[in-house]
């Protein structure tokens, strides 16, 4: 009996399982970063300015993902200023798992 249907279930098993993980981890990394002083700081905000600390050196991707939600400015080798950020996209950036940290400037 030849199963030729069981190649494309265990593909698809294993990229809803690699989907999962990569959401899950972005979720649970974000609630790390995400402190509850941050949140409460910035719930009553339009726009916030940040720090975000990168593990590494940032490179041009890394500038153009966080310009996607606001300007980014100066900063060091491993941290980026991002100015006039809206407090819904802290999240979003905060789910990278190149982010080591995020201060509100």
């Amino acid at each position: 009996m030849n199963r030729t249907w069981t190649k494309p279930v265990v593909a698809t098993l294993v990229a809803a399982t690699a989907s999962l993980a990569y959401w899950g981890y972005g979720t649970l990394h974000a609630q790390d970063l995400l402190t509850d002083d941050i949140r409460s700081q910035s719930a009553h905000l339009d726009v916030v300015n940040i720090r975000v600390e990168l593990g590494f050196k940032a490179e041009t991707f890394n500038r153009e993902f966080l310009s996607q939600f606001g300007s980014p400015g100066a900063g060091t080798d491993t941290a980026v200023m991002v100015f006039n950020v809206r407090p819904a996209d802290l999240e979003t950036i905060a789910r990278q798992y190149w982010v080591k940290s995020i201060q509100l400037l």
